[in-house]
């Protein structure tokens, strides 16, 4: 690839550890992450800046360099799959799936001064219940590539074993693990989410409600898979 462009996109989920993921795999010397932000939001927010505009968010390529970015909204976002195989077809995507009732409670956590209340987790159409309804949004991306292009992985995985599963996003990307800086921290997730946000644990009326609405859904998305993530 001659451009600028980026060579693989992690495209989801929100808060689902993709902050996390990301700081990690900015370490590795292959790869040059989009400046200055993690998001750059252009397949969805700013495609109207144009290509110039997204590609101007990378240095000249090097040889060898592998360009990337994480834009988590992605996999919610109707239009963008269509626009990004227009543009880099043989791209490569990872996405981060996390029990939907656990990342829903995540998202009310942070946003809960905006959504004024826990009536939101209740509500199927708002966006703190939807975006946990992944195959939706998988599906919509499976229609402009092939499976082997997108790796998805368990968010719990990472939470649990983080080093394991930045290995297996490095052999997706057919890039060497054994090359990251001596000393290199897996950046924790978990500990991320409880310093920052300080999280409370869901209440057991919301937890049960979702536990039920995701239900079918959940089993959509394994039987879809062919993969079981127990959630």
């Amino acid at each position: 690839m001659n451009s600028r462009l980026p060579d693989f996109i992690v495209i989801g989920a929100q808060r689902c550890g993709t902050s996390s993921l990301w700081r990690t795999l900015c370490e590795h010397p292959a790869l040059v992450p989009a400046t200055p932000h993690k998001e750059v939001h252009y397949y969805d927010n700013n495609y109207a800046k144009g290509r110039a505009w997204y590609e101007s968010r990378w240095p000249a390529r090097k040889d060898g360099k592998v360009h990337f970015e994480a834009t988590p909204s992605y996999i919610f976002r109707d239009r963008v799959p269509e626009r990004v195989a227009r543009d880099i077809p043989h791209a490569k995507f990872v996405l981060l799936l996390r029990n939907p009732v656990d990342r829903a409670w995540s998202q009310y956590w942070v946003y809960q001064a905006v959504y004024g209340g826990m009536k939101v987790l209740f509500n199927p159409s708002h966006e703190t219940v939807r975006r946990g309804v992944y195959v939706q949004g998988l599906k919509q991306w499976h229609r402009y590539f092939l499976r082997e292009q997108i790796l998805v992985l368990k968010s719990e995985d990472f939470f649990a074993h983080p080093t394991a599963i930045v290995d297996e996003v490095l052999d997706f990307l057919a890039l060497p693990s054994n090359v990251m800086p001596k000393g290199v921290h897996v950046y924790d997730p978990l500990e991320h989410q409880k310093f920052r946000y300080g999280t409370r644990a869901i209440p057991d009326k919301i937890k049960a409600h979702l536990t039920k609405y995701y239900a079918p859904h959940n089993a959509e998305l394994y039987d879809y898979l062919h993969r079981d993530f127990k959630w």
